[in-house]
């Protein structure tokens, strides 16, 4: 981390240092806005259908059976007073028993669902890594920024110009 910031204060300090440098040779510099890019593109759309596909089963199932519990709790509340302590006891119990398995199952799918969307995002973010690096060797650009970026005129965002390029991709 010193490093890189000891490197940009040595390239700060050179391009003020040296306007006649940079009046002598045009430096292409592009900014690319990637959550943008992350929600625009063909294969992030792609991305999340396959995701939704992929666990739309489980996802009715856990709401099924979180409903089914709700109708378990309402019936046990409805009817707690008529019952005796021991009915009452067991089917406090049982409830409590199949909320703690449910609770299982869900946090065992959130937990499967974001493994797969990291992964699905990480191939993701290397494939829009390579179409940056190909567009700004094939229009030559010098410097592609992102991230950080408090500012940047339309002349220089080349995002759109990206998500192009990803939708050929596709």
């Amino acid at each position: 981390m010193y490093k890189k910031i000891q490197w940009l204060l040595v390239v700060t300090c050179l391009l003020i240092a040296s306007p006649t440098l940079l009046a002598a040779q045009q430096v292409n510099i592009g900014v690319v806005n990637v959550p943008k890019v992350l929600k625009d593109s063909p294969q992030a759309e792609a991305l999340s259908k396959a995701l939704s596909e992929q666990f739309a089963d489980r996802e009715k199932a856990l709401v099924a059976e979180q409903e089914q519990l709700r109708k378990l709790d309402e019936d046990y509340q409805k009817n707690k007073d008529v019952m005796s302590k021991s009915e009452s006891e067991t089917k406090a119990k049982e409830l409590r028993e199949k909320i703690k398995e449910f609770k299982r199952k869900s946090a065992a799918f959130n937990e499967d669902l974001s493994a797969a969307r990291n992964e699905a995002l990480g191939k993701l973010q290397n494939d829009i890594y390579k179409a940056i690096n190909e567009l700004a060797k094939d229009e030559g650009y010098d410097l592609i920024l992102s991230e950080a970026v408090l500012y940047a005129s339309d002349k220089i965002d080349i995002t759109d110009k990206l998500i192009k390029r990803l939708e050929a991709q596709k």
